[in-house]
């Protein structure tokens, strides 16, 4: 009762059985709300829809902490809370109801906010002078300034590639920032998910032969349409790509399968499988974090590519999954409504959106 952040029980059948006091300053008092449906006091759709998944035949926990953000006006104004359910279970596992808490992350939030808009600011600032420094290296290289000798040449080359190292990091750092705060929304139009595979492996195709990698994609061309940003999201393919390019041996593949996943709903799935050495369980949930590095992989990324496809991903209504198994190579599957599910998804979803 005594909890700052709002809780909201129910029983099996979604009905309200309590509300702690945090939750009556949301959704009213606790004693107007016993025993009322959950759809009639909550209201939300994405709690419910919680409330639905822990109580359902399949009693999933609904604690995703990057996608359940959510805004709710209360008697202080608008708050953010992350949401949080679980199944509410007797001794001999019999289900009783559900419990859902909103953990009120305004704060966290807004510092985030404010980090993201430094990060912005200072990529944005560094790019002036980087783009400089590349080119006054590419005017040494040209011998602008007199002919290098071998050992000139070699600094020069080294700089060369520790500049263009930090600006594709600049780059990285302003699209993840502008993806995360909506000022670079996918501009949608229907594509073809065969044509996009095809044109991402034909991008990366140079890279994957400097090294000895097999590339191979398979994808029809009877595949469903997507409704996507064409440029976004081959860039996130083609992040995946260059990720299992990085993380394989020489003489190793890299393989794209493109395919329909019916429903419900019904997707399509790219997947990116590799034959490299894998990724620790303890680091399968922080891969798609900001410049995490798997210890004992290879190195020459920033740690940037796979959050930026994630972020790409996500802004399409779709999702990434992994997995992998040590020894044996990854895969990351980006999984994408139809076009059509896209539009029933954002119809269905329109009223709702706080």
């Amino acid at each position: 009762q005594s909890l700052y952040d709002p809780v909201i029980v129910t029983d099996a059948r979604g009905r309200v059985l309590h509300l702690n006091r945090a939750a009556e300053s949301v959704f009213g008092p606790a004693d107007r709300a016993r025993g009322q449906e959950a759809a009639s006091i909550v209201g939300d759709p994405r709690i419910l829809d919680a409330v639905h998944d822990v109580t359902g035949p399949a009693r999933l926990p609904n604690n995703d902490p990057d996608r359940n953000w959510i805004t709710l006006r209360g008697e202080g104004g608008d708050r953010v809370y992350r949401l949080r359910a679980s199944p509410m279970l007797d001794d001999d596992a019999t289900l009783l109801g559900a419990v859902v808490v909103l953990e009120d992350v305004t704060s966290i939030r807004d510092l985030d906010r404010l980090k993201t808009e430094f990060v912005s600011v200072a990529s944005h600032e560094l790019r002036t002078p980087v783009t400089s420094l590349l080119l006054s290296v590419q005017l040494l290289t040209e011998g602008a300034v007199g002919p290098l000798s071998d050992q000139q040449r070699e600094v020069v080359e080294a700089q060369r590639v520790d500049l263009e190292r930090l600006d594709r990091l600049t780059r990285d750092l302003l699209d993840i920032t502008r993806l995360e705060s909506g000022r670079m929304p996918p501009n949608f139009e229907s594509v073809a998910p065969s044509e996009l595979a095809r044109s991402a492996c034909d991008a990366v195709a140079t890279a994957a032969g400097s090294r000895g990698i097999g590339l191979r994609v398979a994808a029809t061309d009877r595949l469903p349409t997507i409704r996507a940003d064409r440029t976004q999201l081959g860039r996130a393919l083609v992040n995946l790509l260059t990720n299992a390019i990085r993380h394989s041996p020489p003489g190793g593949t890299v393989t794209l399968n493109v395919r329909h996943a019916a429903g419900p709903p019904s997707v399509v799935e790219f997947a990116v499988t590799d034959t490299g050495d894998g990724i620790p369980p303890d680091y399968i949930e922080q891969v798609f974090d900001r410049f995490v590095q798997v210890p004992g992989s290879s190195q020459g990324g920033a740690g940037l590519g796979l959050s930026i496809a994630r972020s790409i991903v996500r802004a399409h209504g779709g999702d990434i999954l992994v997995s992998s198994v040590v020894g044996h190579g990854s895969t990351f599957t980006i999984r994408l409504p139809l076009a059509d599910e896209h539009d029933m998804q954002n119809n269905a979803g329109s009223p709702h959106r706080a």
